[in-house]
């Protein structure tokens, strides 16, 4: 039963998180009429910055919270000036491109980030699991 109630808690809390980011790709849909590609890198690059200022700088819980909040926003504050405002009246399709460029660039951080989790010591060397699959496939 302890079991069956913390599945329910964690299935609350994750479809909470999934409500969330669906709420913001709504709001940014109709709002802008674009539907913006880089949604979840948005989200995935917050979840990174909170994971370097709490884990890896060790800061405290809420000061590495108002952090993340900090960096999301301004990051999202210099995506939407820089390169998404200039598109206003432009082409549907030539908005949606930068917004996947845009998702390109959130890539970039947040999948170096992943490979130093994803790495293995192998005399004295750092391969990254990634790679040691390819090589296998």
């Amino acid at each position: 039963m302890v079991d069956f109630l913390q599945f329910v808690v964690n299935g609350m809390m994750i479809g909470g998180v999934y409500a969330l980011i669906a709420l913001g790709i709504v709001l940014i849909c109709k709002s802008s009429a674009i539907f913006n590609f880089a949604v979840g890198e948005m989200t995935m690059v917050g979840a990174f910055l909170m994971w370097t200022f709490f884990d890896v700088l060790g800061l405290p819980f809420f000061v590495s919270i108002a952090l993340t909040l900090i960096g999301s926003g301004f990051l999202g504050f210099i995506m939407q000036r820089l390169a998404i405002q200039p598109l206003i009246g432009q082409p549907l399709l030539s908005a949606m491109l930068v917004t996947l460029g845009l998702s390109y660039i959130c890539l970039l951080y947040t999948s170096d980030a992943a490979d130093d989790l994803l790495c293995v010591d192998l005399g004295g060397r750092r391969i990254i699991k990634k790679k040691i699959t390819h090589i296998g496939i």
